[in-house]
């Protein structure tokens, strides 16, 4: 009776172990880049700059008043 509940214990976890397996498999070639066009998500999340380096658009967020915005955007 003992050999026959290790078995199917040794049996399970073969079977688990190769489902995991696999699924770590395609998740790790399903998010990768593509070739020569790189990933998407990197380029969505570049902040826009203008001339001089700095951020182009607005805080939008509010977290700070108008005049703190300001004096953060000229360096001050």
């Amino acid at each position: 009776m003992l050999v026959h509940k290790t078995f199917l214990i040794r049996k399970l976890f073969i079977k688990y172990f190769f489902i995991s397996l696999v699924f770590i498999a395609l998740s790790l070639v399903l998010t990768s880049c593509k070739t020569k066009e790189g990933c998407g998500m990197d380029e969505r999340v570049h902040v826009k700059l203008d001339k001089k380096g700095r951020k182009k658009s607005k805080n939008k967020s509010g977290l700070f008043p108008k005049k703190v915005n300001k004096r953060i955007r000229s360096g001050k």
